[in-house]
């Protein structure tokens, strides 16, 4: 009552590598599908828009930093000109005043220099003091007025006069 072992196929190992050969050679051919390349040129596009990005935003720092700059130094610029206007309101008041002194002992006030605010010193006492003032003098006070300071001495004398508030008349 033994029974005859059925007789079962065993495997082929030869025909298995060569099944497995085929297969990976195949397998390696899906690369050229349009579906896995299309998938490897979306990343790259992905990448190259994300450098692009990445480069925009550099220049968008670099833009906001450059228009921060100049922000700060328009502000700076129009603080000191409403200084200087100021200044140069006070020097007006002060000109007018300075207007009524016609004799050479009448005593003037001190004009301001035009960005500091400060009193311009020394500075002629007097009518007669202006008309003594040397060269020099008067080349710093038109200087601190931010007056020109080019011409003959005589343009430059009757610039200051004229700053001052003096009137040319005979003193």
């Amino acid at each position: 009552m033994d029974e005859m072992p059925v007789h079962l196929p065993t495997p082929n190992f030869d025909v298995m590598i060569q099944h497995l050969q085929g297969f990976t050679d195949e397998f390696g051919h899906c690369r050229n599908l349009p579906s896995v390349d299309t998938g490897a040129a979306v990343l790259d596009a992905i990448n190259g828009i994300n450098a692009q990005l990445e480069q925009l935003n550099q220049n968008q720092r670099q833009l906001s930093a450059q228009v921060d700059g100049v922000s700060r130094d328009l502000g700076n610029k129009i603080q000191r000109l409403g200084q200087r206007l100021g200044y140069s309101d006070l020097n007006s008041m002060i000109r007018l005043e300075n207007s009524s002194a016609t004799r050479s002992n009448a005593e003037i006030t001190p004009l301001v220099n035009v960005e500091t605010g400060e009193d311009i010193t020394p500075f002629p006492a007097t009518v007669g003091d202006v008309d003594a003032a040397s060269a020099a003098d008067i080349n710093r006070i038109l200087s601190e007025l931010g007056l020109p300071t080019n011409g003959t001495a005589r343009a430059k004398k009757q610039r200051l006069n004229r700053a001052i508030g003096l009137t040319l008349q005979k003193r």
